[in-house]
Parts: C-alpha cells; sequence; structure tokens
C-alpha cells in the first residue's frame, strides 16, 4: 500500500495534451469551495447554469471562459483573483 506522500507525488502532471496542443493547469480553489458548503457538483450546476462537466474540469484545472469564471465567482461570493491564483486555497 502506498503512503499519501507517493500518492501525491504521482498525481498528474501540470500539463495535458489536447487536439489543440499543450495547455498547463490553472490552480484554483473551486473544489475546496464547493466541499466547505458540502455541495455537489449538481448542485452548482443547478445554481448557476454551468454544465456538470465544466465545474468537474474547472475544479481539476482545465481553463474556463471568463463568462464562467464570473458566475462562479458570483455565486461562491468571492473575486475572481480569489479563486484563481497560484496555489490557490479556499
Amino acid at each position: 500500500m502506498r503512503t499519501a506522500t507517493e500518492v501525491a507525488a504521482r498525481k498528474k502532471p501540470k500539463v495535458f495534451k489536447t487536439d489543440r496542443g499543450v495547455k498547463r493547469r490553472v490552480p484554483n480553489c473551486l473544489l475546496e469551495l464547493r466541499n466547505s458548503l458540502g455541495l455537489t457538483t449538481r448542485d452548482v450546476a443547478k445554481a448557476t447554469g454551468i454544465n456538470n462537466s465544466v465545474i468537474c474540469r474547472a475544479e481539476h484545472g482545465m481553463e474556463v471562459w471568463i463568462s464562467t469564471a464570473l458566475k462562479f465567482a458570483k455565486f461562491f461570493e468571492k473575486p475572481v483573483e480569489q479563486i484563481w491564483k497560484n496555489g490557490a486555497t479556499a
């Protein structure tokens, strides 16, 4: 059985490859914010109108449209800059 440190060390790289090239992951604290409120992605999707799959991708560092980022900011009542910052934490 692996230790938590070993598991963390084997996490996915900070870049991902798509059909449009290589992009970097964008750190944010969406997952921490959602979990701190005890909500599911479906709850956030219903409240914001953002597709559930977009929420999941955003929580894992994929890029989102600015309009989507603004919806997240409004829902969580935090500025976009506070949600998407380097080493983001809730």
